[in-house]
């Protein structure tokens, strides 16, 4: 953009001082949607392809690493979508992404509030086999997957989930776009947090066993 504009010397060493030191930036769902929210999937997949430790909490929604294609295609076939997004690109864009979850050397946690396992975005079959998935890849070498059931007495309380790149990156979803905190000490408080919530969670068994027990709920629904 500086060159395209022949911005001189100085204001490009001071625009660019301002981009270095920045610790937030926010981009506009408007922004990714003239990009395209397919093509995005890009960008959010170089995301997770720089870091090896990523800790997700959910405390409304399922990662995208971890959507069945049936649970993608039922999201974006709502209102909000409809018109503005071929469903089928993003399938295929965000199955794509999911194969990283297999690379050695990686490690993935993700941590679900209860909430996000049981808020019917779709049919409960489809619902049903999204519970299937996420406990069959918490046998994954490289994925941790833990659960905070409603009556765990939590430490803190969350405000909207989030995710953790490393040490360096905090990504939090909101309607109308990402905020990327890259500020150290916010990071470590939203690492804290994750920590101290992981920390009293379910895991392994426990946790493939309360999703087994939401799945079948899921499957007693009506579509």
């Amino acid at each position: 953009m500086l060159n395209a504009l022949e911005a001189s010397t100085e204001v490009r060493r001071k625009i660019l001082k301002l981009a270095q030191v920045s610790p937030l930036s926010f981009t506009h769902m408007s922004a990714m949607r003239q990009v395209g929210l397919d093509r995005n999937q890009q960008n959010v997949g170089a995301r997770e392809r720089a870091a090896l430790e990523y800790r997700n909490y959910s405390s409304t929604f399922i990662s995208g690493l971890l959507q069945t294609p049936e649970f993608i295609r039922s999201l974006f076939v709502k209102p909000l979508f409809v018109g503005s997004i071929n469903a089928q690109r993003m399938i295929t864009a965000r199955v794509d992404r999911q194969r990283i979850l297999y690379e050695p050397g990686r490690h993935f946690r993700f941590l679900f509030s209860e909430a996000a396992l049981r808020s019917r975005l779709c049919s409960g079959p489809v619902m049903a086999m999204q519970m299937d998935h996420i406990a069959s890849m918490s046998r994954l070498d490289s994925v941790d997957i833990s659960v905070l059931p409603w009556t765990t007495r939590i430490p803190q309380a969350t405000l909207h989930h989030f995710t953790i790149y490393d040490e360096r990156l905090v990504v939090v979803e909101n309607m109308h776009g990402d905020l990327k905190v890259r500020d150290h000490k916010d990071i470590v408080m939203y690492a804290e947090l994750f920590e101290s919530l992981h920390g009293v969670a379910q895991h392994g068994d426990a946790a493939r066993e309360f999703l087994r027990e939401v799945a079948d709920e899921h499957r007693g629904l009506p579509d």
